[in-house]
C-alpha cells in the first residue's frame, strides 16, 4: 500500500490558505481530512500508538490512585491527558524519519516522550502535597521523569530510530514539564513571582510566539543555539533543586542564596527571550 505523502507539506499549505483568507473551520476540516488519511495509511502504527494511549493512561491513573489524589488533580490531568493523547493520534503521521520515510509502528522513544508529556501535570503535585506523600514517593517521581527525559533521546540515537515526531514532542514536553514543575513551586511558596513569571514567557510563550510566527510569517525551521541550551539547563537544574528542597523538607541551598538564585535565573531567561525575540524579527522568507 503506497503511504502518502509526508504531512508537513500539508501544514504548509494549510498554513498559506489561512494566510490568504480561508475560513479556519474550513481549514481546520481539511487539516483533520489529511491527518486521518495519514491514520488509516498504517493500521499497525495505529494500533501500536493506541497501546501507548492506553498504557500511559493507565500509568496515570495508577500513579494517582496510589497517592490518594485529591480531585484537584483529576482535573487537570484528565483534560490535559485528553488533549496530548487527541494531538498525539492526530499526528501520526509524523511518525517518519528524516528523511520522510514513515514507520510502521509507534517507536518506543517517541512513547516514552508521550508517557513524559502526558504526565507533566503530575511534577506539579508532589511539591504541592510533599507532607501528605513519602517524600521518597515523590522524589522518585521527580528523577523517573528527568529519567525519561534522557532515555527517549539516547534509545532514538542508537537504535537509528529518530523520528520527525519526536523532534516536535521531546521540546514540548521540556517546556511542558518547566511550566507545570515550576507552577507547583510557585504555588507552593519555593519559587518567586518574577522568576515565574519569566519562565512562564521563556517556555509556554515563545510556543505561542513560534505559532504567531508561523501563521504570519510562515512556517521556518527551529534550530537550536548554545545559548539556549545553557538557559534550558540551568533552568531544569534550578528548579530540579528548588522541588528537592520542597519534597524533602530540608535546605540544599547556602543560607540567603535563594533570592540571589531566583534573579540571576530570571535575568538570563529574559535576555534569552530577548535574543530569541531578535531572532523571530529578523524572519524574512519561510521555509
Amino acid at each position: 500500500m503506497r503511504s502518502p505523502p509526508s504531512p508537513e507539506l500539508g501544514v504548509v499549505d494549510l498554513v498559506a490558505e489561512l494566510r490568504a483568507g480561508a475560513l479556519p473551520g474550513a481549514v481546520a476540516r481539511r487539516a483533520l481530512q489529511r491527518f486521518r488519511a495519514h491514520i488509516s495509511a498504517l493500521p499497525s502504527r495505529a494500533r501500536s500508538t493506541r497501546r501507548w494511549v492506553v498504557g500511559s493512561a493507565a500509568a496515570g491513573i495508577a500513579l494517582l490512585g496510589f497517592a490518594g489524589a485529591p480531585v484537584a488533580a483529576w482535573c487537570v490531568f484528565v483534560p490535559w491527558f485528553t488533549l496530548v493523547a487527541w494531538a498525539v493520534w492526530l499526528l501520526q503521521g509524523y511518525v517518519r524519519r528524516l528523511d520522510g520515510q514513515p514507520y510502521q509502528s509507534f517507536l518506543l522513544p517517541n512513547g516514552l516522550t508521550f508517557l513524559r508529556l502526558s504526565l507533566a501535570p503530575l511534577t506539579a503535585w508532589p511539591v504541592l502535597t510533599s507532607p501528605s506523600l513519602p517524600s521518597w514517593a515523590s522524589l522518585s517521581f521527580l528523577v523517573g521523569m528527568a529519567l525519561l527525559d534522557l532515555l527517549d533521546g539516547q534509545i532514538a540515537r542508537r537504535a537509528g530510530s529518530e523520528s520527525r515526531l519526536g523532534r516536535m514532542l521531546d521540546p514540548t514536553a521540556d517546556i511542558a514539564l518547566t511550566a507545570f514543575l515550576a507552577a507547583g513551586l510557585h504555588a507552593s511558596g519555593q519559587l518567586g513571582t518574577l522568576a515565574y513569571a519569566v519562565i512562564l514567557l521563556r517556555y509556554p510563550g515563545t510556543v505561542l510566539s513560534g505559532l504567531a510566527v508561523i501563521l504570519f510569517v510562515g512556517p521556518y525551521d527551529v534550530e537550536s543555539t548554545k545559548f539556549g541550551k545553557v538557559a534550558g539547563f540551568t533552568t531544569s537544574v534550578l528548579l530540579s533543586l528548588f522541588a528537592a528542597e520542597a519534597v524533602l523538607g530540608m535546605q540544599l541551598l547556602p543560607r540567603g542564596a535563594r533570592e540571589p538564585v531566583e534573579w540571576a535565573l530570571a535575568l538570563l531567561l529574559t535576555v534569552n527571550l530577548g535574543y530569541l525575540a531578535r531572532r523571530a524579527l529578523a524572519l524574512r522568507q519561510p521555509v
